[in-house]
């Protein structure tokens, strides 16, 4: 009786470890995390700040145009098909006399529209193309920073397609109306860029403008204040070596640093915790369950199961 009775605990235990470990391996996404805390130090020292507008954007093409058919002549071939890029001088269309129509610059073809092979072109016949070479971007600029844009100023450009890749636009424009919404008013600007050949109709990118450059100002990173009541503060350390919360006024920021304009000097250190995310894996939960009822069955045995 007692040998069966320690037989079905057996099972029991086995059971269980055997439907815990089963359902954690089905559960690949499962993990506890634990937050590690470091404190930190900085100091207020001089730096740069870029104040940046970051806005997506997509790549278009500044010229389109539709290229007419010759009425006195007969159509013979198209040599290049609706959105192929076609170079500069390649041949888009053969008449009957073995004459062609060839592209004016770098292009993809849009649309075409002949007559019947061999028949006469009419009006109505055209290749509607758009130019590779002389790209542009849209971008949307806020009221507020309106009057620290202007028209020639340098955009970087950047295509999702290949991040590492940079490349310089001018805003051409700024539009003299802008519209509005809940979150505010938005003036649209047109930001020319040259193709280097790498680009493509359509093709997703994001701007960057530089709004205002500030340099050699007191900073301290952004992760080094804390915000209570809206109001600011860094936990400032003094003489004795404890630190004080100590309120500031801050200025201008980027994603690294803030300006400091009151409440710490130049050369004072600041302390701060970062927080780090640890992920416990599947794996370690299932050994760490597998030792408990392990050690849970070793207990049976001394109790004399």
């Amino acid at each position: 009786m007692k040998n069966k009775k320690t037989l079905i605990i057996f099972l029991i235990i086995f059971i269980v470890i055997f439907l815990i470990i089963k359902m954690t391996n089905n559960s690949e996404a499962t993990s506890n995390k634990i937050i590690e805390k470091t404190t930190k130090s900085a100091k207020v020292e001089n730096q740069t700040i870029l104040s940046t507008l970051t806005a997506p954007a997509e790549v278009k093409s500044s010229k389109t145009e539709k290229i007419a058919l010759d009425t006195s002549k007969y159509f013979s071939t198209i040599c290049a098909e609706v959105g192929e890029k076609v170079k500069s001088g390649g041949n888009l269309l053969k008449y009957s006399d073995g004459t062609y129509i060839t592209a004016p610059y770098d292009c993809v073809i849009l649309e075409i529209s002949t007559p019947k092979t061999n028949n006469i072109c009419d009006s109505e016949n055209f290749i509607s193309i758009s130019s590779l070479e002389d790209l542009y971007i849209e971008i949307n600029i806020s009221e507020e920073q309106l009057n620290k844009v202007a028209v020639g100023q340098e955009v970087q450009i950047t295509s999702n397609y290949d991040e590492t890749k940079n490349y310089t636009g001018t805003i051409s424009k700024i539009n003299s109306i802008g519209t509005y919404s809940a979150g505010g008013t938005y003036f649209g600007a047109i930001v020319n860029i040259k193709n280097d050949g790498t680009l493509k109709l359509g093709m997703s990118a994001t701007s960057t403008v530089v709004i205002e450059k500030n340099e050699n100002i007191p900073c301290l990173p952004i992760e080094a204040i804390f915000t209570e009541n809206q109001e600011k503060y860094v936990n400032l350390v003094q003489s004795n070596g404890e630190t004080k919360k100590t309120k500031i006024k801050t200025g201008i920021a980027d994603s690294n640093y803030v300006q400091i304009l009151s409440g710490a000097s130049l050369g004072d250190t600041v302390k701060y915790e970062t927080q780090t995310v640890k992920k416990v894996t599947t794996t370690e939960q299932k050994n760490n369950l597998t030792q408990i009822f392990t050690g849970g069955k070793n207990d049976f045995h001394k109790g004399g199961f």
